[in-house]
């Protein structure tokens, strides 16, 4: 995610205003802050202010790609719905959606990514002012049986597909979920972090036995062939409920180089809607994310 690197080294530039770290890079993602933009005032905004500013403005026009990092440290959970100093970006493999551009659907020659989710402040609180979300979610348990069924089901039709007896289906294993976790105090004892997400997953699974861990559909990554338009990637948001909001704590993909909808893999119609982000898995949800500090305003 090249944006948000230059977002994540611009914290621990050397310059004459610490401000300029903000100033200097609002332009990459389309934005005027703080005393640039058209409706100034004179008041001058310092650089926690801007910060918040720019955090907040990421979040609201880019729901997938701003929460595309992890915490390399703790942080607390009404802080987890901004990008944060111990924020860290990880490889390509993780996400497809390598630009800010997820305002809406975007067409382009052979793919277009949807954001799913949406967020948004509360400014009529005269305190510290409430982050919301809405979107579909799941719980994480379900998802991982789901998707492990249409693995398996993928894997057996390329087994067949080379003329190969079933019994070497393991030769065709797909990847499981990609997760990444934040480290964060709700999370202590996890797995390290690695190529292969099966020990984090089962991890998770014992952890949270009970469907408490949910998946909030951040967005779909959609893939064009003459056959038409298949998902090809699906983003999603790891969060758990506790008291009056929902705590963040990782991210996680599910994608594939196969169209999904081809008949010869077989699957079903659940499953089919699981993979469009609609059907009986997914359920609408609203919440809150996190809090807006009054002091940063």
């Amino acid at each position: 995610m090249q944006e948000l690197h230059v977002y994540i080294a611009a914290r621990s530039r050397r310059t004459t205003h610490e401000e300029d770290r903000i100033y200097g890079i609002q332009q990459i993602f389309g934005l005027r802050l703080g005393n640039t933009t058209p409706s100034t005032t004179r008041k001058v905004f310092n650089f926690e202010q801007l910060d918040a500013q720019l955090a907040e403005e990421l979040l609201l026009k880019y729901p997938i790609q701003s929460q595309m990092h992890v915490f390399s440290c703790h942080v607390p959970p009404r802080a987890r719905w901004r990008v944060q100093p111990c924020s860290q970006t990880f490889s390509a493999d993780m996400c497809r959606t390598d630009q800010i551009l997820d305002g809406g659907p975007r067409e382009s020659t052979d793919s277009r990514d949807f954001a799913c989710c949406q967020f948004l402040v509360d400014y009529n609180s005269r305190t510290a002012k409430p982050v919301h979300f809405a979107g579909r979610m799941s719980s994480f348990n379900k998802l991982n049986q789901i998707w492990e069924k249409i693995v398996q089901k993928i894997a057996l039709m390329r087994c067949r597909e080379s003329g190969l007896d079933d019994r070497y289906i393991h030769c065709f294993g797909l990847d499981p979920l990609i997760l990444e976790l934040d480290a964060i105090n709700e999370l202590l004892g996890a797995p390290q972090l690695g190529i292969n997400s099966k020990e984090i997953i089962q991890w998770l699974l014992q952890r949270f036995p009970d469907d408490q861990l949910r998946v909030l559909l951040l967005g779909i990554h959609w893939y064009s062939e003459t056959i038409g338009l298949y998902p090809r990637a699906m983003y999603g948001l790891l969060m758990l409920p506790y008291q009056e909001l929902w705590e963040r704590v990782g991210i996680c993909q599910w994608s594939c180089q196969y169209d999904y909808t081809s008949p010869h893999i077989g699957l079903q119609k659940d499953e089919k809607s699981f993979l469009r982000g609609d059907g009986e898995l997914w359920v609408e949800q609203k919440g809150i994310f996190g809090y807006v500090d009054q002091e940063s305003i």
